[in-house]
């Protein structure tokens, strides 16, 4: 085999493997776990009380999907490019992306 041959395996079906292989077609899928599906209401709903927070410059306390400890401070930014919420707590800024936000409270 040169440098040049390639490997294809585009023509290989689960069905072709060798009987006592065992199904590995779903175990990237059963070890990531996905952001919880939300709707158009829901969504908007998150904007709008992170939009109220920051105008009204008042504490939240962020629910974040994958941190075991919620973010706490005041919304400093809303950052519609980059789709993250700059949340300000004693000095440092932590950004956190828009659709990783589970929920939005009062810190007031």
């Amino acid at each position: 085999m040169s440098a040049n041959d390639e490997i294809v395996f585009d023509d290989l079906a689960y069905d072709d493997l060798p009987e006592g292989t065992p199904d590995m077609s779903n175990v990237r899928e059963s070890r990531k776990p996905s952001v919880p599906v939300r709707s158009e209401f829901e969504l908007q709903e998150l904007g709008e009380q992170l939009v109220e927070a920051k105008e009204t410059k008042r504490g939240v306390v962020l629910r974040v999907w994958k941190r075991r400890e919620p973010v706490q401070g005041r919304i400093v930014k809303l950052d519609g490019m980059t789709q993250m919420v700059h949340v300000k707590k004693y000095g440092q800024v932590i950004k956190v992306p828009f659709a990783d936000i589970l929920e939005v409270k009062s810190s007031e």
